[in-house]
């Protein structure tokens, strides 16, 4: 009787985790920029990218993963931004890399002219 009843709450474990499962709610990023909301030209600013990154990952985790983006500087200034990010209320944030130097001192090797010989370095 005993393997019988461990069978059984085996099983009606195993259900309940799957059900939980099916049931979860999605993953959700949100990602703030100071760009325009709308594209101009194909593939220009972080608008562009960020579109591009919101449908691959929504399309590729079958719905696992939501994204939202708020373009515009609708949640803040770029300094706001990073902060929000540091803090976790704000998954991802879309600035330049000279404002994220106070932040990370390392960013500043992009700031150094001639440095790189051209964008293929």
């Amino acid at each position: 009787m005993t393997k019988l009843a461990s069978l059984a709450f085996g099983a009606m474990l195993a259900f309940s985790s799957s059900i939980g499962l099916a049931q979860a709610e999605p993953i959700l990023i949100k990602i703030g920029h100071n760009s325009p909301d709308g594209i101009n030209m194909p593939g220009a600013g972080i608008t562009a990218g960020t579109l591009a990154l919101k449908n691959y990952l929504e399309v590729a985790s079958d719905g696992a993963i939501k994204v939202e983006i708020h373009p515009n500087g609708s949640l803040g200034s770029p300094r706001a931004l990073i902060e929000s990010t540091q803090l976790g209320t704000l998954q991802m944030a879309g600035t330049f890399t000279a404002i994220m130097v106070p932040f990370a001192p390392e960013m500043a090797i992009t700031q150094i002219p001639y440095v790189f010989r051209d964008n293929l370095t």
